[in-house]
């Protein structure tokens, strides 16, 4: 009786359990012929039924394996299988089957964990960025914040390679269109948003404008001819574009630089490791698949860490595992992706620390503040994501004392200079007017809340040369409504919620006061990095303005350095000793040269030998030695002088086309007004070329259409970015042929 109980059933025993060990959770697992594993039923008390359907499935195979819900999650490999035509005979009959300990006891789920970080980065960089095209990057330094309102989800990759013989050609020529080729785009693409400016920046898809300043810029800047000819490289980027992969990652094209030199010299019995200890480059010569593992919370300092538990990973050879992630941002009702590793090819080990790093994205945490000072105080941090330092209105100074000098009383500065009220530097050009609408960054030291500061307020008034508020004219308080994004714990998570500053009012001694804004101290909450206290809308304004930020109590009644036992200060420079100094009076004032105007760029006619023409269609013939130029105007009419600011134009650049995949070549630049009679009097002539020069060619016959356009920038900036609504340019076509 006890034999025939036992037909048809198999038990499991778990060879060298020691004791009571946990043993783990086991099913069984039908895998037909070229199929996935289908579950079929747990394994109960260590046994189970053959089942005599399993014979009548052709080519079956019976797994045994841990018991999961979610089939995405096991790995087929991790199984032990029985092919059913070869062990069905014995399991009817009953049987027992040993299970080894490096199985069961690896689908126990051992935990295995990732971590990693995210920052928000964006270069400061040195000289200008040359066209990526070229075999090197040059090194740049990086600001970078964290960020802390997110959610990170991980990814598990395995890649399996056929690697017995790499062919090192073929390996750089992969490499090679792995490499993207930046050709300029003009006009000037666009804005750049640094931490909390307006809406969240798009992907940085212009990398080739990377220029030099105090604070990140991304901006056109001349390029030698050769930089333009490469029609293929600029179909590339194009495609690139198309397939909304323009998110540039600079660090990947260095690495994948870095390689080609590298497998240039290597010898061919070590690309197999070279190639190995290099995640990135799996994919060229692999066949790679991925899946979800799950998702883990950023911490306040922006780090993250996921563990879960999984079966063994049993690999097989020439298999390898690799990890990315994928970032994610609750901004303005919806999931933003600021971060994904697969897009960027960045991939980590297990062991690795993942540095995440993004163009993109809301930072969290309070500013550092690098200002030491002996009491509370209150400057103007910020305009955009330019030091207030580099703003032209501390032409003074101060003295011994670490006194300001440049404002002489509450509501006057000095006499302007020349270039009073300017950015004195932006993205490689100097005395840039302020335009459109600026973005307004304080900083309260946290001990001014002690000191009973409540509110602050930022008001504007239009000022003369003399450095004092033009007759007749008062300051007009800022009264957009402001609110700060922050973190709050509700309903068991941690949510993005907002929180209003203003404008508030207030009566004191029978007079209202407006444009009071809440101080927002980062005792009071989390808030979110990048925020700004107030955005001052220039409109289509041109004049000189003066700036002022006061300080409140929670009543109205405004609050004196002297009395209250603070100090407003300038500053001077990005950091370092003496980056500041004090200013004695009840408000601090700065001046602001205020331009809306944009640049003028227009082609008036084209000239073959000196002699201009401005009919509609030009078909131009002579001997290979005529010469070629055009007749225009590029000027900003707000200043024309032989010193600074000479012009608020930035630069004009010349270059012609020729026909469908011909070059385009850049024959004239310049940073002075063309001509300095602006729109009045002869155009300016261009620099002349010839026939031949433009042809590429010097026999009678040679012809070809062309195109000449002329690119006029202006140097306006809103602390963030150039304006680049305010550049201008022009076009116009025509024809040549060599004759006789």
């Amino acid at each position: 009786m006890e034999q025939q109980s036992r037909k048809n059933f198999v038990e499991l025993q778990f060879y060298a359990r020691e004791g009571k060990e946990e043993t783990p959770h086991l099913a069984l697992y039908l895998i037909e012929q070229g199929g996935s594993p289908r579950k079929i039923s747990k394994i109960e008390n260590d046994k189970f039924v053959a089942d005599p359907k399993w014979e009548k499935t052709p080519g079956a195979t019976i797994g045994i394996g841990p018991d999961v819900e979610d089939l995405s999650t096991l790995n087929s490999e991790t199984l032990i299988k029985y092919r059913v035509a070869d062990v069905f005979a014995e399991w009817r009959r009953g049987t027992v089957l040993q299970l080894a300990p490096e199985w069961w006891r690896g689908w126990l789920f051992p935990l295995r964990c990732v971590s990693g970080r995210v920052r928000k980065c964006l270069p400061i960089l040195g000289p200008v960025l040359p066209n990526l095209g070229i075999p090197y990057l040059p090194h740049f330094v990086e600001r970078c914040w964290p960020i802390c309102n997110g959610v990170v989800e991980v990814y598990e990759r395995t890649c399996c390679c056929h690697w017995l013989h790499i062919n090192i050609k073929d390996l750089l020529r992969r490499i090679h269109e792995e490499l993207i080729p930046i050709p300029i785009p003009d006009p000037d693409p666009g804005p750049l948003h640094l931490p909390g400016v307006g809406p969240d920046p798009s992907p940085i898809s212009f990398v080739g404008r990377l220029s030099f300043g105090d604070e990140i810029a991304f901006n056109p800047q001349p390029e030698p001819p050769a930089f333009y000819e490469d029609r293929v490289a600029q179909r590339a980027f194009k495609r690139l574009e198309s397939a909304g992969l323009d998110e540039i990652n600079l660090d990947m094209q260095a690495k994948l630089r870095e390689d080609v030199r590298a497998l240039q010299t290597l010898a061919q019995a070590d690309v197999e490791k070279f190639v190995e200890l290099r995640p990135y480059l799996w994919h060229l010569i692999c066949h790679c698949s991925s899946h979800k593992l799950g998702e883990a919370v950023l911490r306040p300092d922006g780090s993250f860490t996921y563990c879960w538990r999984t079966f063994p990973l049993y690999t097989l050879a020439h298999c390898y595992r690799s990890y990315y992630y994928k970032v994610r941002q609750w901004q303005d009702g919806q999931w933003v992706y600021v971060y994904d590793g697969s897009s960027r090819h960045e991939y980590f080990k297990q062991s690795d620390f993942a540095d995440l790093k993004t163009f993109l994205g809301r930072t969290c945490g309070q500013d550092d503040s690098d200002f030491d000072n002996d009491r509370p105080f209150v400057m103007l941090q910020e305009i955009g994501g330019t030091s207030s330092s580099v703003l032209n209105s501390h032409w003074l100074g101060k003295n011994l004392a670490n006194m300001d000098l440049t404002q002489t009383s509450e509501n006057n500065l000095a006499n302007l200079p020349t270039t009073g009220g300017l950015a004195q530097t932006f993205g490689g050009a100097s005395n840039c007017p302020w335009a459109k609408s600026l973005a307004l960054r304080l900083l309260f030291h946290p001990d001014m809340k002690a000191l009973g500061a409540h509110y602050y307020r930022i008001s504007t008034v239009r000022a003369g040369d003399n450095g004092d508020p033009l007759p007749g004219e008062t300051p007009t308080p800022l009264s957009q409504p402001l609110a700060w994004s922050k973190m709050e714990f509700l309903g068991g998570s941690w949510e993005v919620t907002t929180e209003g500053l203003g404008p508030d009012s207030k009566v004191v001694a029978g007079n209202t006061v407006n444009g009071l804004y809440k101080i927002p101290y980062y005792t009071d909450g989390i808030w979110l990095g990048g925020q700004y206290h107030g955005y001052w809308n220039t409109g289509s304004s041109n004049d000189k303005y003066l700036l002022y930020v006061e300080v409140f109590d929670v009543n109205g009644n405004r609050l004196m350095p002297n009395t209250a036992g603070f100090d407003f200060l300038r500053r001077l420079a990005i950091s370092g000793p003496g980056s500041t100094a004090k200013v004695q009076f009840g408000k601090l004032a700065h001046v602001f040269w205020v331009d809306n105007r944009p640049v003028y760029a227009d082609i008036e006619d084209l000239r073959k030998n000196g002699h201009a023409s401005g009919d509609e269609c030009q078909f131009m013939t002579g001997p290979a030695s005529t010469k070629f130029s055009v007749g225009f105007r590029a000027f900003h009419r707000t200043v024309n002088s032989l010193v600074a600011p000479i012009t608020f134009m930035r630069y004009y650049s010349l270059d012609w086309h020729r026909g469908l995949n011909g070059p385009t070549v850049t024959f004239q630049t310049g940073n002075s007004n063309a001509p300095t009679s602006l729109d009045a009097g002869n155009s300016q002539q261009s620099t002349e070329l010839a026939f031949s020069t433009m042809l590429g060619k010097n026999t009678i016959g040679a012809k070809c259409t062309f195109a000449v356009n002329l690119w006029c920038y202006a140097k306006h900036t809103n602390g963030s970015r150039f304006i680049y609504e305010y550049d201008r340019r022009d076009q116009a076509a025509f024809a040549l042929e060599i004759t006789t």
